[in-house]
Parts: C-alpha cells; structure tokens; sequence
C-alpha cells in the first residue's frame, strides 16, 4: 500500500486531472471508498508501472475491526508491475507465539506512528547468492498471536512521507513528543522527540556522519547544479561549518512528492528563510577550498518544504 497516485478521473473537487495527489488530500474530500470510487480515478504513481489503484479510506472508528491501517492506495485488479516502487514490500514482522489473542484496536490513530521505508526498486542479483525461500507454519502450529475483535485500542497509522510526521511534529507540545510513539529502525528512541533533531534549537556536533534523524533547518542559501539543489542553511555545525541539504537530480523521478518538490525549486517557489525536513544523515565533505557537511536526499517522500 501506498499514499501517493497520479488523478486520472474525477470532479476536480480534489485536484485537476493529471495532478499528483496524496491520500490525505482525498480523505479531506470523501469519508468513505466508495465515495472515492464512484468519483475518481487513480493510477499508480510509479511511471514505470501506471496500472489502476483505488482509495482506501480507513474509518475512524469501527466496532470490531482487528487491524486499521492508514488510508491508503491498493491496486484495483492487475498487480503492479515488476519493479514497481510504489508495491509493498512484503516484509513482515515475526509473531510471539499463540498465547491467546491480541485485543483489535478500533480507534484510528490521530498522527502516524509507523515510518514506512519507501519501496526501491530491486538491484542488481548477486551472482552465486540464492534468497532462502520461506515455508508458511502449518494451520495451528502456534507461531503467532490471534487478534479478537473485542478491543478499545487505538491503531498504528504509518506513513512512508516525511511530510506527514512532520506536521504531526509541529503540532505538538514538548510533552506529547515525548510521549509519543514513533516506530522507525533508524529510530531507536521510539518516540516524535527522539525522531526530529532541530537545528534551530540543538548543535550538530558529530566529528563525521551524524545520527540518522529527521532534521528541521532554515533554508539560507540555494545554490542549483548539475546534480541538483544544494540548500545551505543558516544553522551551522558545532565547529562553524555550513549544513547543506542536497537534493539530488533523482528526486523527481521519485514519485508525486518528488516531482511536486522539484518544480517547486525549477520555477524559484522555494526561497531563502522557508523551513526544511530532511531524513538523512549529515556527511562531512572536503574539497581543497571547501568544507561542509552533506545530507543528501534522493527520494522526494523524504523531504518537505512548507
């Protein structure tokens, strides 16, 4: 599943027809998938893949549903296609052994708390590396944990858009970030605060490569090239040393969040004094004239720009 399709059909009460759209826009106009069905049309945002998707509008509250996921895009009929960056990803989280059932969590979450990685497309095979497959446990074996439908819980709603967490992120008070959760294997604090590193507020001291985080800057300097957009920002590392954000020629090709940020930056909309969120790790560059630590992006579902 995914948040981003290409609007092939509709009303205009979302957007124009052509347009890159996210699943947030939608759920902005229409409370139900059906509704969305019966109104728009939507294609996968991959170009190299364009089969149809659909809406999904999770519901905010249902009585015995097991699972809730965020609103999402899913394939109507036809599969994506072989290499697709928008399918999932098909991994899985390995179960605790059958003890029971776990309560279903009918109460749709309010912010996302599960980062998503962004779907790559496969690389180059191994020569003489085989992928061991996997064989299902037999019905009954006892390797995972039922989920009942009973349950007052409130569910995990994720997101593979840096935009989304950061909106939560603002919108919260110092405590709540604390307090709340924010799954991420890069992100072994587990929560909004241990996720986000303000550079407007804390000092990046790190000699060489810096945590991965998602990182809040002002944007101070645009210098455009060759291989993109570098953002130079008005924070600076400990030892004085400039903080650039590169985004890399490959973002808009990256899907709906991707292209929207590049032309953003092609037609000047992105000015000095705007804010930044990047995910990534800091580098540290040197050149004979220059020194500077580089965040480099390369998929537009990692950066936002208000």
């Amino acid at each position: 599943m995914h948040d981003e399709a290409i609007l092939t059909k509709g009303t205009g009460k979302i957007a124009s027809t052509g347009s890159s759209v996210t699943i947030d826009a939608v759920e902005k106009v229409y409370k139900s998938s059906a509704a969305v069905k019966a109104n728009e049309s939507f294609k996968c945002a991959d170009p190299s893949c364009g089969i149809t998707v659909i809406a999904v509008i999770t519901q905010s509250v249902k009585p015995g549903r097991k699972k809730s996921p965020s609103s999402y895009f899913r394939a109507a009929s036809k599969p994506h296609q072989p290499g697709c960056t928008r399918k999932p990803s098909g991994v899985t989280t390995v179960s605790p052994p059958l003890t029971g059932s776990n309560p279903a969590n009918p109460i749709k979450g309010s912010v996302p708390t599960v980062w998503n990685a962004p779907t790559t497309p496969p690389g180059p095979t191994t020569t003489g590396t085989v992928a061991t497959p996997t064989t299902p446990p037999a019905a009954g074996a006892g390797t995972g944990a039922g989920t009942s439908t009973i349950g007052t819980g409130t569910s995990s709603s994720s997101s593979s858009r840096i935009e989304k967490f950061a909106k939560s992120w603002i919108a919260m008070s110092s405590a709540t970030r604390t307090s709340t959760q924010l799954s991420a294997p890069w992100n072994p604090g587990g929560t909004y605060d241990s996720a986000f590193f303000d550079l407007a507020v804390n000092v990046l001291s790190s000699p060489n490569k810096s945590p991965m985080r998602i990182y809040r800057g002002t944007i101070a300097r645009i210098y455009p090239g060759a291989t993109g957009y570098s953002l130079g920002l008005s924070e600076t590392h400990s030892t004085g040393i400039e903080l650039v954000v590169w985004v890399q020629s490959g973002v808009q090709k990256s899907g709906p969040s991707g292209v929207n940020l590049w032309n953003r930056l092609n037609s000047k909309a992105v000015t000095v004094g705007m804010e930044v969120f990047a995910l990534g790790q800091f580098d540290h560059e040197v050149r004979p004239t220059r020194a500077w630590y580089s965040l480099p992006v390369t998929d537009g579902r990692d950066v936002w720009i208000p």
